[in-house]
């Protein structure tokens, strides 16, 4: 057979090869074909322990999600197939750097080869451990090296136990770690291979139905003399004393000023709660935060009714689409009642961002290279084409729309050429920033970088203003139009240092607490400003 032919030739090269000791030469150009073997092996070594670390990770990431309540809310089964293709890809680089380390070694013997097998076991020993320990972990809480104790532990003990097993079995084992007996290379490559192709697949197919999520009806003339339609917009982190319409000196929302002045803008509206789940929550049940429950690790409970299962049962077409990277997951129950929710989970970005590669490689090279923001943060413009797909295939019945924007949140880094519109804010500031507790004095700052935060943050929200005022212009080409009623808010403001604290969540002082309220749309009076106190539940 020709594979087996090949296999003896190089078994003869090799034996030709040995010196004195019995070990292998480095040298002349016969030696390449088992440079090559070397490196062949320990890339299927390394990609085979690579693909069951990685289904490991899966079913931690799908069955054990950050919070208990959360049920499956934070990945979708296309982990399934994402982590274990990454961990392959990862332990097959390794397995590449093993074997090239050999390769430079005058020693290949069996054993040598088999300590530096050991050592890839290792590796994968201490994957599993940052895997227990860091899944469900901030990034840079991955990266410090202050946490590298466990898996530097795991590493020691998983080396020594494979060196442990390989000398105890030696005799039986030292066949596989012979240069000289030929391994079934070929049938393995094609197998890993296949598997490849498998999770590559999982991935696309993935990928196109949630596309077809967005877009499986086909859209229909629509209904004459039925309800209104209503969408309800959440700008998520915006105090209203920052909109250009509510007297802020800066231009920062030109948009939503015109959108008032073609409905109802009320001057107090407060918020019912300092931040995100709380807050809507109470948006959509019309309960006070202490009577449905909901708070920082506990989602709304199944009992209170929410406005879309309302609205659905009044035979409303149901759609909402959150870009909140914290409280957008449907686990937290804000979900109940649309017949589609997009959240984080469903995005491909966000499931790769959950992994351990995702965390502790790709989202550090992310923050230096890129941006220093999360991998899997979606801007309006994202959010906006989602909506866009689903909007141009929806059913032929009053429908209600959710948005809850998120690019008003920390690290306000708008995109150009928003970017500079109020002045930068540099990489260092934010840096500082993601290291200041919210509770500590404003006095800890210098007034340099809290300038930088606010022009980073009215940045922000003329990109977001500007986003908004696409999303209603596309709405506004639509036939439903004329019977389309908007709201405009937002869950709560932003804390620069007023009260000595920045951020949110933290107290319940106005900057935290004002947020907009325009209304517009048919039989809501034009220009009219309410200044008496309102609430948004």
């Amino acid at each position: 057979m020709p594979y087996r032919a090949r296999r003896l030739k190089m078994a003869e090269r090799l034996e030709a090869s040995r010196d004195v000791d019995g070990n292998q030469g480095q040298t002349g150009p016969q030696f390449r074909p088992i440079s090559r073997e070397l490196l062949y092996r320990f890339a299927l070594l390394g990609a085979t322990l690579g693909l069951l670390a990685g289904l490991f990770e899966a079913a931690m990431l799908f069955f054990i999600p950050r919070v208990p309540t959360l049920l499956h809310a934070d990945v979708r089964p296309v982990i399934w197939y994402l982590a274990p293709l990454l961990a392959a890809a990862v332990f097959a680089l390794a397995g590449l750097g093993a074997g090239w380390i050999v390769t430079r070694c005058r020693d290949r013997s069996p054993r040598k080869i088999a300590t530096h097998a050991a050592l890839l076991v290792g590796l994968v020993g201490a994957y599993v451990a940052c895997v227990l320990n860091f899944l469900h972990d901030r990034p840079a809480d991955v990266a410090s090296l202050e946490n590298l104790t466990a898996p530097a532990l795991w590493f020691m003990v998983v080396f020594a136990y494979a060196l442990l097993v390989v000398h105890v079995s030696w005799p039986r084992t030292a066949p596989f770690f012979d240069l000289q007996r030929p391994w079934p290379l070929a049938a393995w490559g094609k197998g890993m291979a296949t598997a490849a192709t498998f999770l590559f697949l999982g991935i696309a197919l993935h990928q196109i139905g949630r596309s077809s999520r967005l877009s499986e009806v086909e859209a229909s003339p629509p209904t004459k003399g039925r309800r209104p339609n209503i969408v309800l917009i959440t700008l998520d982190t915006v105090r209203a004393d920052h909109l250009s319409a509510y007297g802020y000196p800066r231009p920062t929302t030109p948009h939503l000023d015109s959108f008032a002045q073609r409905g109802v803008l009320f001057e107090n509206a407060i918020a019912p709660s300092p931040w995100t789940l709380s807050t809507h929550a109470s948006l959509f049940t019309g309960l006070l935060p202490h009577q449905h429950g909901a708070n920082w690790t506990i989602p709304l409970e199944p009992g209170p009714r929410t406005l879309a299962e309302i609205l659905e049962a009044q035979g409303y077409e149901t759609a909402g689409f959150s870009a909140n990277l914290y409280y957008g997951q449907g686990g937290w129950g804000i979900d109940r009642g649309f017949d589609l929710y997009e959240d984080d989970s469903y995005t491909l970005r966000n499931n790769f961002s959950v992994t351990l590669a995702g965390m502790a490689l790709a989202q550090p090279l992310y923050q230096h290279l890129v941006r220093y923001d999360l991998l899997s943060r979606r801007d309006a413009r994202e959010l906006n084409r989602e909506v866009f797909r689903w909007f141009h295939h929806r059913p032929a019945r009053p429908f209600f729309l959710f948005i809850n924007y998120f690019d008003a949140h920390d690290p306000y880094w708008a995109p150009p050429p928003f970017d500079k519109k109020f002045g930068p804010i540099s990489r260092s500031a934010i840096r500082h920033m993601n290291s200041v507790d919210g509770m500590q004095t404003k006095d800890t700052l210098e007034e340099e970088q809290r300038t930088a935060f606010i022009s980073g943050y009215d940045n922000s929200l003329a990109f977001l203003d500007d986003q908004v005022s696409r999303l209603v212009e596309v709405l506004s080409a639509s036939s439903d139009w004329p019977n389309t009623i908007v709201i405009i808010t937002s869950d709560h403001g932003e804390g620069f240092g007023e009260h000595g604290a920045y951020g949110h969540g933290w107290n319940v002082y106005r900057e935290v607490l004002h947020v907009p309220l325009i209304i517009f749309g048919p039989g809501i009076p034009a220009g009219l400003r309410v200044r008496h106190l309102a609430r948004i539940l």
